[in-house]
């Protein structure tokens, strides 16, 4: 499982840079085509707010794997460390439920896509992001979930 885990972290940390490094390059492009040849490549700007998108949503998805999403930690940090884990666990409960809701909540909007606008591609294929996302959403929370429940688990047989 472990391993399973590492082999996601690095395609996404890939894929989000080449999305990422993409994305700039399509832009600088443009600029260039739009400045100097003043030919601007219509669709370019519609392309790069894709891959925007589409990085945001795997470095968010990575992020729960590394526990980096921004929590306020107020009142978090000041209760037992034992009730901090359990509410770790809450939470990634919490995101594997709604990943579960989200990944089959997508397939009712595939329904009621139609072509971009300046691509003229099927919306479908643009948004086959959101499924991916939500499951590396579920993916990241159960090793999450199963990680933290071991520790928990190995502590107390410990103490």
């Amino acid at each position: 499982m472990e391993r399973l885990n590492l082999i996601v972290l690095k395609m996404e940390t890939y894929l989000g840079v080449v999305l990422i490094g993409s994305m700039l390059g399509l832009i600088f492009i443009n600029i260039l085509m739009r400045y100097l040849l003043t030919a601007p490549i219509y669709w370019s700007d519609e392309l790069a707010s894709y891959l925007f998108v589409y990085s945001t949503l795997l470095s968010a998805a990575s992020a729960i794997q590394h526990d980096s999403h921004v929590r306020v930690g107020v009142i978090f940090n000041k209760l037992p460390l034992r009730v901090q884990k359990l509410f770790l666990i809450l939470q990634y409960l919490l995101i594997f439920g709604v990943s579960l809701v989200l990944f089959m909540a997508t397939f009712k909007i595939f329904r009621t896509l139609g072509p971009s606008p300046a691509m003229q591609i099927h919306e479908k294929y643009i948004y086959l992001i959101l499924p991916v996302t939500f499951v590396l959403f579920f993916l990241h929370s159960m090793f999450q979930i199963v990680n933290r429940v071991a520790h928990l688990f190995r502590k107390q047989k410990g103490a």
